[in-house]
């Protein structure tokens, strides 16, 4: 039985177990990538929130 399974997960909050493990399971590839500006807002880290965060913790350390 062949699968082939993408996983994409812009939060990073999925888990693979890794049978082979501690070496590396030569069936599966990882790739690491940075989210762009669409996942961000979808997960709610857009530029403008982190900097409104920001301000807001600047403000409440005054």
């Amino acid at each position: 039985m062949n699968i082939h399974l993408i996983l994409d997960d812009p939060a990073g909050n999925s888990y693979l177990q890794n049978v082979y493990a501690p070496e590396d399971d030569p069936n599966m590839k990882i790739e690491y990538y940075e989210r762009n500006q669409e996942q961000n807002e979808e997960l709610g880290i857009s530029e403008e929130m982190i900097a409104e965060e920001k301000e807001r913790k600047e403000k409440a350390q005054n």
